[in-house]
């Protein structure tokens, strides 16, 4: 009867703890390289999860972009800004990840990310386009987290 008492309890904290606390519809992946982060952080982008995108950097990380041969950096909340605003001005974009290469040292990383970008504009016109993406990383309680990620589109 005790057993069965214990077996009660368990289940009905249980149940009350999931109540309060329901699981999430979707569960995200953490990713556990820095290869994977990469890879996640693009698919994110392609998918205009701009709450997504933010998570993988750290607090004070900058993205620089390299525009019309200048050189812009931006927080990441300036970075989101921006976008979704390129991400609103097309039907589709979607970036397809190369061969990541990593160099890496305890919680230490840097990322050099080949992308092939493909957009599809409002008017149609399909557009894809090579770049490429640098990202310096922190292993942060077991989750690589990004401090500094640099890109721009390759030349014609």
């Amino acid at each position: 009867m005790r057993a069965f008492a214990v077996t009660t309890l368990i289940l009905i904290t249980t149940l009350a703890t999931a109540a309060a606390h329901p699981i999430q519809q979707e569960l995200e992946p953490t990713p556990q390289t820095p290869a994977a982060t990469a890879e996640a952080l693009f698919a994110a982008h392609t998918q205009g999860r701009f709450e997504r995108i933010e998570a993988f950097y750290t607090s004070g990380a900058t993205v620089s972009l390299m525009q019309s041969g200048r050189v812009s950096t931006l927080k990441v909340k300036e970075y989101l800004a921006w976008y979704q605003g390129q991400y609103a001005s097309r039907t589709s974009m979607k970036f397809v990840v190369g061969q990541t290469s990593v160099s890496m040292q305890g919680n230490i990383a840097a990322a050099w990310v080949p992308l092939e970008v493909q957009e599809v504009m409002k008017d149609g016109k399909q557009v894809t386009f090579r770049a490429t993406a640098s990202l310096q990383m922190f292993r942060e309680t077991g989750v690589w987290k990004i401090s500094g990620h640099a890109w721009q589109a390759a030349a014609n």
